[in-house]
């Protein structure tokens, strides 16, 4: 939880500083056209 705008842009900026520095691959590591994506179901309620 960010304790203000500034805050949340200071730790938002050094996020997108340290992504930068990875690279990503060309290749995802995983089979798209196996990849399932749903929903959830509420079975039980509490």
């Amino acid at each position: 939880m960010y304790r203000n705008r500034a805050h949340r842009n200071a730790v938002n900026k050094k996020v997108f500083e340290e992504m930068s520095q990875h690279k990503m691959p060309k290749v995802p590591p995983f089979d798209m056209k196996r990849m399932a994506s749903g929903g959830f179901r509420t079975i039980v309620q509490g």
